[in-house]
């Protein structure tokens, strides 16, 4: 098996970005500003199911004129919904498997030869040799022809 090349150390990450201070600086308080609502959300929610009133969920309660039981209400409405989805994709499922399943339409296309290759004009049929034969090949440019400048002739 191959061994993969070494890359210099700057080139290890695939994502490479160069941000000004300011635009990481502003994502990362946007990134933690949703954090803590993502946080506090959840907090709303088992607070709810879990029967604690402390004085942050109280008050959001109170905002939002809404009690405990009609959380817990909303909650059980959500996860029912949620399965009577996930049962309905099963039973779905099943009837496609087993009004579908038996056929076999798909067929593998046939293996492109190296005149169907050359038939398309995108490379030289040297390339298209060299191509199929070797494990591994550099090219230094690119072998594929421009498709706008060939249609542009036409």
């Amino acid at each position: 098996m191959e061994q993969p090349r070494s890359w210099p150390a700057q080139n290890r990450f695939i994502i490479q970005s160069r941000q000004s201070y300011l635009t990481s600086f502003v994502s990362i308080i946007l990134t933690l500003v949703l954090w803590a609502y993502s946080a506090m959300v959840a907090w709303f929610f088992i607070s709810a199911a879990l029967y604690i009133n402390d004085p942050y969920s109280r008050l959001l309660k109170i905002t939002f004129k809404i009690t405990n039981g009609e959380i817990r209400v909303f909650m059980l409405s959500t996860i029912a919904a949620f399965a009577v989805m996930v049962a309905l994709l099963l039973i779905w499922r099943k009837y496609n498997y087993h009004r579908f399943g038996s056929l076999r339409r798909r067929n593998y296309p046939p293996a492109a030869t190296t005149k169907d290759m050359a038939d398309l004009d995108l490379i030289s049929k040297e390339d298209i040799e060299k191509l199929r034969s070797s494990r591994y090949v550099t090219f230094t440019k690119s072998p594929v022809t421009e498709i706008l400048k060939e249609r542009k002739r036409s």
